[in-house]
């Protein structure tokens, strides 16, 4: 695959791509054996994809960029499941989080955020919306292994 084809500097800069990418620590740590299985997964993706048949966005995403996603250890994500009649204007598709942890750290904001009154009272009254916040702290003292440590905002 000619790299400097497929991007054209749409992504990444063909010297990023063809040189400086190879200083990077991450890329310095991949094995040769990694990289060949990662290479021949991706070619195997692409090989599948119908690009002659001119393929819908959902096609394109449910069919080629979920599974790179995949084989490139992106796992934890929220899908956008419904559209609203009024469109999608600045709307993202779908988020990636570093890892599960992050993503129920926004679903507990999401939750929170049905609740403007008690966000505005809270936010008034503390500087802060003093609940949610205590949530998310405690959901860090349960991911560090220490639940018993007094929670201080």
């Amino acid at each position: 695959m000619d790299v400097e084809k497929l991007f054209r500097g749409s992504l990444f800069s063909d010297d990023f791509l063809s040189q400086s990418i190879a200083e990077l620590p991450d890329w310095k740590e991949l094995d040769p054996e990694t990289v060949d299985v990662l290479d021949r997964s991706l070619r195997e993706v692409f090989d599948k994809f119908p690009v002659e048949g001119k393929p819908n966005e959902a096609d394109t995403e449910n069919d080629l960029i979920w599974p790179i996603l995949g084989l490139l250890g992106w796992t934890s994500s929220f899908r956008r499941q419904n559209f609203t009649a009024n469109g999608m204007k600045d709307v993202p598709d779908s988020l990636l989080f570093a890892d599960d942890a992050a993503k129920d750290r926004t679903d507990v904001r999401y939750v929170f955020s049905t609740f403007p009154i008690i966000e505005k009272q809270e936010k008034d009254n503390y500087g802060t919306y003093k609940s949610c916040e205590l949530c998310l702290a405690y959901m860090n003292a349960l991911a560090s292994g220490k639940p018993e440590d007094e929670i201080v905002l």
